[in-house]
């Protein structure tokens, strides 16, 4: 198991904007039923980001949570679900995600990146330590 974190050029991010498997939305990566809360539509690539809709259907207890958490600025960050081929990149000396395609996005309070915000100007993420 590699301990390289995976790089996503912008050409490779530009090229699979559009190439989703699936799009459900969930909460922390969970697979459990009551933890799906939507669907990510209209995903295009824009300013160096993948960018798209977040639909947040209100009708779990944990849905209109986390909806309610992201109104107040607790919650507000991103990250996506993806199958992709990896590879190293000698010229950049970085592992690669290559043929990326979207398999879904999840609603996380620990970003790996920063960046991925749900409400652009929202809060940054907090560091808890």
């Amino acid at each position: 198991m590699s301990s390289y974190p995976v790089y996503y050029t912008e050409d490779n991010l530009k090229k699979s904007a559009v190439n989703w498997k699936e799009n459900y939305l969930n909460i922390d990566h969970s697979y459990e039923v009551l933890k799906r809360l939507g669907f990510v539509k209209n995903t295009y690539y824009r300013d160096k980001s993948l960018r798209g809709d977040l639909y947040i259907f209100p009708i779990t207890q944990t849905a209109r949570d986390v909806i309610s958490q992201i109104d107040a600025g607790m919650i507000n960050w991103l990250s996506v679900e993806i199958m992709s081929n990896d590879y190293w990149d000698s010229n950049i000396n970085k592992k690669c995600a290559g043929d990326i395609e979207y398999i879904g996005a999840a609603i996380v309070t620990m970003p790996a990146d920063a960046k991925t915000r749900i409400i652009e100007n929202g809060p940054a993420p907090r560091n808890y330590d």
